[in-house]
This record gives structure tokens, C-alpha cells and sequence, in this order.
């Protein structure tokens, strides 16, 4: 069984989200707090394989150390993004992580069962990526419903995010999007009303 099971942290209505084949499982920014995710894997006999972040800012990489440790896995981050790890004013993180991350190789990451898209989109960051598992985008703070990320942070780029949302536009298919934060969209829905990636489409 295949599943997408997301979990809300407070705190900024971040997403991190929970890939599930057949008992394994991939982890996508994790947060501030995960008890909830933890309890999840227990209780499910989950075995968690790896920790995928989307870029480099902190409350999406928060809880990277304590689940990395606590199951036992790798975690990946894009080449461009590898510095906000250990840089407090790329990354906005009060600690920063002691464990070194793996790099995401170009195109596609095999992880288990799981073979996960790497689509390179940067502006918010110099390294965000989106990550494709089958017909679903984790997009970190690229693009939200309706929305994209700021680029007005240490890193980011205005003409990089419109490169890349122009690049983005040109994508077919259909896929649910998994943001950052606060609710889902689709591609569809966001090829249609983001007036962002509406002057692309």
C-alpha cells in the first residue's frame, strides 16, 4: 500500500509528510515537533529508510537530527543547499545539525522501493528542489496554493524563481502538490489560479 500521510506543526503550519510503500517509509521536512510522526511509525511497524528535505531553511530541517537518530537513517538536501546546514544566518536554525547529510545525485534518488524525482527549483533557496514520487510534488516553500516562496532572504533570487517557475509551468501531468506549508493543491489547480505561475502557463 502506497500512502502520503502529512503532519501539521503548529508552529508555522509546517507540513512534514510520511511516504509509505509497503512498510517502508520516506520522511519529507521534518519539523519542530514530530511525536505525532513517531507514534505513527511505531505504532504502524514502519521501517523510516531516509529524510528528504526540500532546501535549507530550519523549520523544515528542525527535527532532522532526532529522527535521523532515532531511526537510524540518512537524510539528503541538495549540493546548493548543504551550506544553510551549517550557516545560522542562511538558515535561521538556533542549533545546527551534527549529522552530515547525504547529496541528492541528479534527476533521481533509488531509496528502498521508492524512486523519487529531483527537480531543481531555485529562488527561495539556491538549492530547492521538488520531489516527484509517482503523481505527487513536494514542493517545499516553492510554491503553496496560490502562493510562491520569498525571495527576499538570504540566498534567494527573484530571477531564479522565475526561471523556475517558468520551468515549472511547462510540466505535464497530473500531480496532487504537497507544500511547505499550510494545505494541498494540484499542478492543475495552480497552473489555473496561481497568479505567480499563471504568466508562465
Amino acid at each position: 500500500m502506497k500512502d502520503v500521510i502529512t503532519f501539521v506543526d503548529g508552529r508555522m503550519l509546517n507540513d512534514t509528510y510520511l511516504l509509505v510503500n509497503n512498510g517502508q517509509a520516506l520522511i519529507v521536512d521534518p519539523s519542530f515537533s514530530n511525536e505525532k510522526l513517531k507514534s505513527y511509525v511505531s505504532d504502524n511497524n514502519i521501517k523510516v529508510l531516509a529524510i528528504l528535505l526540500t532546501h535549507g531553511h530550519y523549520d523544515h530541517f528542525a527535527g532532522v537530527e532526532n529522527l535521523g537518530n532515532l531511526f537510524q537513517c540518512p537524510y539528503y538536501i541538495s549540493e546548493e543547499d548543504e551550506d544553510f546546514l551549517y550557516d545560522r544566518t542562511k538558515s535561521f536554525a538556533p542549533t545546527l545539525p551534527k549529522l552530515k547529510p547525504l547529496v541528492y545525485p541528479d534527476g533521481l534518488v533509488r531509496i528502498g522501493d521508492f524512486a523519487i524525482g529531483i527537480i531543481k527549483t531555485p529562488g527561495h533557496t539556491p538549492g530547492s528542489v521538488v520531489l516527484v514520487w509517482e503523481n505527487n510534488m513536494f514542493s517545499g516553500d516553492f510554491i503553496f496554493h496560490g502562493d510562491i516562496g520569498r525571495t527576499d532572504l538570504p540566498g534567494s533570487s527573484s530571477k531564479q524563481m522565475q526561471d523556475s517557475l517558468k520551468a515549472f509551468a511547462a510540466i505535464k501531468g497530473e500531480y496532487t502538490i504537497y507544500p511547505g506549508h499550510e494545505e494541498s493543491s494540484s499542478l492543475a489547480e495552480e497552473k489555473k489560479n496561481n497568479p505567480y505561475l499563471l504568466r508562465y502557463v
